[in-house]
C-alpha cells in the first residue's frame, strides 16, 4: 500500500522522495552540464591568450571539444531523468493523497467539495510532481551564475565587485514577487475548485435544469467564479509582467558596468584579452540569475500547490487499529459517546446496547443527528467523547479490514460502481458466489426488475436508468451479498412506497437472520417492526423501547405526527 501523503514531510519533500533515483539521476548530470559551462570559458580564454602568446594550442583546443560532447550527453540524460522523477513523483502523489481521502472521516470530507478534490487531485498534484524540474531548473542555472560570480572574482576582484553592486537587488525584488505570485495562486486554484464544484452538480443535474428551463441561470452560476479566476490570473502575469521589466531594466545597467571594469583592466594590463573574452562569457553565466525571474511564477503556482496538498493530508482520517475483531454476531454499544461535526455539537451522552441479531429503528426529528449515530456504529465517524463497541471490542481499535468486512452499510443515495450490476453488488467482496447474490436481489425486491434487463445481472452501468427506488433496492441487496455481523441502513428504503418497504423488510429479516440491522426510520410501520427503537432528542437518547411503548410520549407521537389515538401498530421483529 502506498504511503499516505501525510505521513511524513512535506508534498514537495515526498514529491522529490518517490523518484529519488531518478531526482539524483537528474542532480547528477545536471551537476556534470554545470560544470562543462563554468569549465568552457575559462579554458577558451587560456587558448585563446596561449595562441596570442605562443601559437595554437591543439591540447586545449580537444579539452573543449571533449567538455563539449559531455555537456551535450549531459543534456540528453537530463530530459530522461526528467520525465522518470516527474511520473514517478505524480504516481505517488496521487495514489497517496486517494489513499488520504478514503481515510477521512465525516469531518475531514466536509472541508472539501468534489470539485475542489477533484482540482486537487489532477491539477495541485501535477505541478508538485514537477518539484524536481522546477528544482534543477531554478537550482542549476543558479549554482552556474554563482560559478559565474566567483569566476569573476578570481579574473579580478574589481569586476566582481561591479556586479555585486546590482545582482542583490534583483535577488531581493524576485522574493517579494514569489511571495506574492504563491498566495495569488493559492486563490486562483480556489476559484478553479469552485467553478469545478458547480460545474459537476450542473452535469447531475441536466435533467432538471432542462425540465426548469434554467439554463441561462445555472450557466450563470457556474460561470460566476470564473471571473474571479479570470482576474487573478490576470494579476499573476501582471506581477509576471513586473518582474521582466524590472530585469530589463537592471540587466543592461549591470552588463554596461561589468564589461566596463573588465576593459579597464584589461587597459591597465591587469587581464589579458583572454581574460576578458572569459570574463564576458562568465558574465553571461552570471546574469543567468535574472533569467529566474521567470521561475518566480512556476516557483509561486508549486509553493500554492503544495499547501493545497498539504491541506488535505493535514485533514483528521479515521483511527485504524491494530486489534482483531473479537468472536461475536454483532453486539453493538454505544457508551457516553458524543460527536462534534462542523464545531457544533450533534450528539451527547449517547448510551445503549443493541443485542445482537436484534433489528433496531433510530427515530428522531429531521436534524437530530440519526445519520451521525449511524455513521458512528459502523466508524465512518470517530466519537470525541465515549465510546462505540462491535462485539465488545471499541471500533477505533479494530483493524480496518476487519471492520469493513463485518460492517455493511445501504445508503440513501448508494453509488453503484464497477462496469455491470453484479459488479457492483459484488464491490468489496469479488468472491460473492451467484447463489447468494441472487438471493440478496430476491430479498431486497431487485430481483424482477433485474430479469428484465438487457442481460440481466450483466447488463453495464454505463447510460443505465434507473430510478431512485430501483437504486435503493440495488444497495440493500449489495449490503445483503456481504455475511456481515452488522448491517446499517441509513435511509435504505426513503425511495419505496410502504408496502414495498414491509415487503422488503420480510424478506431480509429472513435472509439476514441472525445479523444485527441498524436502521433509520420515518415511517410508523418501519419503527413498529423494529424489536425496539432508539428516539432521539435534542442530541441525546429520549428513550429506547419497542414502539408500542415510546407512543405514550406524545414527542415521540409527534415525530410521525401521529394523533393521540392511532390506529393500532404492526409489531413484529
Amino acid at each position: 500500500m502506498t504511503r499516505h501523503l501525510g505521513d511524513r514531510g512535506s508534498p514537495i519533500a515526498t514529491a522529490l522522495r518517490a523518484g529519488r533515483g531518478s531526482t539524483l539521476g537528474l542532480v547528477l548530470v545536471s551537476a556534470v552540464n554545470t560544470a562543462v559551462i563554468i569549465a568552457v570559458p575559462a579554458l577558451l580564454g587560456a587558448a585563446i591568450d596561449a595562441a596570442l602568446e605562443r601559437g595554437p594550442g591543439d591540447r586545449l583546443v580537444l579539452v573543449v571539444v571533449g567538455l563539449l560532447v559531455v555537456g551535450l550527453i549531459a543534456e540528453s540524460l537530463t530530459e530522461v531523468a526528467d520525465f522518470s522523477a516527474r511520473t514517478r513523483a505524480l504516481r505517488h502523489l496521487r495514489l497517496g493523497l486517494l489513499g488520504h481521502v478514503f481515510t477521512l472521516g465525516f469531518r475531514g470530507q466536509r472541508g472539501f467539495t468534489q470539485g475542489d478534490l477533484l482540482n486537487r487531485l489532477t491539477d495541485s498534484t501535477d505541478q508538485t510532481a514537477q518539484s524536481a524540474n522546477l528544482v534543477t531548473r531554478v537550482l542549476v542555472p543558479l549554482l552556474t551564475s554563482l560559478g559565474g560570480i566567483v569566476a569573476l572574482f578570481v579574473i579580478d576582484f574589481r569586476i566582481g565587485l561591479a556586479f555585486l553592486l546590482l545582482g542583490p537587488v534583483f535577488v531581493l525584488l524576485t522574493l517579494r514577487h514569489i511571495k506574492r505570485i504563491t498566495t495569488l495562486s493559492a486563490e486562483a486554484a480556489v476559484a478553479q475548485a469552485d467553478v469545478a464544484t458547480r460545474l459537476t452538480d450542473a452535469i447531475r443535474g441536466l435533467r432538471t435544469i432542462r425540465a426548469s428551463g434554467t439554463v441561462d441561470q445555472e450557466t450563470e452560476r457556474v460561470l460566476t467564479p470564473a471571473r474571479d479566476l479570470r482576474g487573478l490570473s490576470l494579476s499573476i502575469w501582471r506581477r509576471q509582467r513586473r518582474v521582466s521589466w524590472e530585469t530589463a531594466i537592471l540587466a543592461p545597467l549591470l552588463q554596461v558596468s561589468v564589461l566596463a571594469v573588465a576593459g579597464w583592466g584589461v587597459l591597465a594590463h591587469r587581464i589579458g584579452v583572454g581574460e576578458m573574452l572569459a570574463a564576458s562569457a562568465y558574465l553571461a553565466h552570471a546574469m543567468g540569475i535574472f533569467a529566474q525571474a521567470g521561475s518566480a511564477r512556476e516557483i509561486g503556482q508549486l509553493r500554492a500547490a503544495a499547501q493545497r496538498l498539504r491541506a488535505v493530508a493535514d485533514a483528521p482520517g479515521l483511527p485504524g487499529g491494530t486489534r482483531p475483531l473479537p468472536d461475536g454476531r454483532g453486539a453493538l454499544g454505544f457508551r457516553g459517546v458524543g460527536a462534534r461535526v462542523g464545531g457544533r455539537s450533534i450528539l451527547r451522552d449517547v448510551t445503549f446496547e443493541i443485542p445482537p441479531g436484534s433489528t433496531v429503528a433510530v427515530v428522531g426529528e429531521s436534524g437530530v443527528g440519526k445519520t451521525t449515530l449511524t455513521a458512528l456504529a459502523g466508524g465512518l465517524l470517530a466519537p470525541d467523547t465515549g465510546t462505540v463497541t462491535l462485539d465488545g471490542a471499541p471500533i477505533g481499535d479494530l483493524r480496518q479490514s476487519d471492520l469493513r468486512r463485518a460492517v455493511v452499510y445501504a445508503f440513501e443515495r448508494p453509488n453503484l460502481l464497477g462496469l455491470t450490476i453484479a459488479d457492483a453488488l459484488r464491490y468489496g467482496d469479488p468472491d460473492v458466489p451467484d447463489a447468494r447474490l441472487r438471493a440478496a436481489l430476491r430479498s431486497a425486491g431487485a430481483e424482477e426488475f433485474v430479469a428484465r434487463l438487457p442481460a440481466g445481472v450483466d447488463t453495464p452501468l454505463d447510460g443505465l436508468r434507473l430510478s431512485g427506488g430501483e437504486v435503493q433496492r440495488l444497495g440493500l441487496a449489495r449490503a445483503a451479498c456481504r455475511s456481515a455481523r452488522l448491517i446499517v441502513m441509513d435511509d435504505a428504503l426513503s425511495s419505496v412506497d410502504t408496502a414495498t418497504e414491509a415487503a422488503i423488510s420480510a424478506a431480509l429479516h429472513v435472509a439476514a437472520r441472525g445479523c444485527t440491522r441498524l436502521l433509520i426510520a420515518h415511517r410508523v410501520a418501519t419503527a413498529a417492526r423494529a424489536d425496539f427503537v432508539v428516539w432521539l432528542h435534542a442530541g441525546t437518547v429520549a428513550g429506547i423501547g419497542t414502539h408500542r411503548e415510546l407512543l405514550n410520549d406524545p414527542l415521540y407521537r409527534a415525530v410521525f405526527a401521529v394523533r393521540e389515538h392511532p390506529a393500532p401498530a404492526e409489531t413484529g421483529g
